[in-house]
């Protein structure tokens, strides 16, 4: 077949003629694209909120790991109370700090617990063994604070170490988000408030009075300190809020959104939040 207008000698094969891609063409192009961008990104992310999942829960266990040891060498745990108490045998290294109030709002409770948890690492580092367990945590989640020292970043106690005075150097502990993690300690015993107990109501299922801190972070059990981290949404909530079925019903928006962000926090053992979750 000869090109139409061509001489004999002249003639070659007609080729079709070539077309560019269609609009709708390059849309599907593009749109396919799209997806397979949007699926890597989504298994990306995934991939690393379970990467930073493993590592906080990884500090953890070797923190429960050596605090277990400590315990194991002393023969007793590292106890807390209240000043000019006790009042019974129990022997109490840490001042327990009495104020809660809201933990998300970086006051109050947070800045309290944060504040217990410099003095526990303080007591438990001047063991060798204990620096030993913490040599094995990932230099870039801890950061040693001494007296006069300010932690780097934002901290909820302003760069204020003067609670280490009596205690001397210690660490903090941080997540894999870049938050503190937090030791939440059992309550003294029911018994050694002596003839106080009234107004504490009933003791816990261990048998210690539940102190302000387990209230809004989570209740120790068998009284075994706990470690939590305020998961990737870095905020710890206050659980409170949300002490039962019917009291989380009732809850404003504000509160409810408290609330909400204890449901990815982590924590290095299971505790007791009652009815907190439904």
């Amino acid at each position: 077949m000869n090109c139409r207008g061509a001489s004999y000698q002249e003639s070659r094969p007609c080729r079709p003629l070539r077309h560019g891609f269609t609009l709708i063409e390059v849309m599907i192009v593009i749109g396919i694209i799209l997806l397979l961008v949007a699926i890597t990104v989504g298994v990306a992310v995934g991939l690393t909120a379970q990467s930073e999942v493993r590592q906080t829960e990884s500090t953890m266990a070797i923190l429960a790991t050596a605090v277990e040891e400590w315990r194991l060498q002393r023969g007793r745990a590292v106890t807390y109370g209240v000043n000019e108490e006790p009042c019974g045998p129990e022997r109490y290294e840490l001042e327990q700090i009495l104020e809660a109030g809201d933990s998300a709002g970086g006051s109050g409770g947070l800045a309290d617990a944060l504040r217990t948890t410099d003095r526990y690492f303080a007591i438990l580092s001047r063991n060798e063994s204990f620096r030993d367990f913490i040599a094995r945590i990932d230099p870039q989640f801890i950061e040693q604070i001494d007296e006069g020292t300010a932690p780097a970043g934002q901290d909820p106690l302003g760069g204020d170490t003067s609670h280490l005075e009596d205690y001397g150097p210690s660490f903090r502990i941080y997540d894999a988000w870049g938050q503190p993690l937090l030791v939440i300690l059992p309550g003294r015993s029911f018994a050694t408030r002596c003839s106080e107990n009234a107004g504490y109501g009933d003791p816990d299922e261990d048998g210690t009075i539940r102190t302000p801190k387990e209230t809004v972070f989570g209740v120790a059990r068998s009284r075994r300190p706990f470690f939590v981290s305020a998961g990737p949404d870095e905020r710890f909530g206050d659980l409170f809020l949300g002490l039962s079925e019917s009291a989380l019903s009732s809850l404003d928006q504000e509160d409810q959104l408290v609330f909400d962000r204890t449901r990815d926090n982590l924590y290095s053992e299971g505790i007791l939040i009652d009815e907190a979750r439904p």
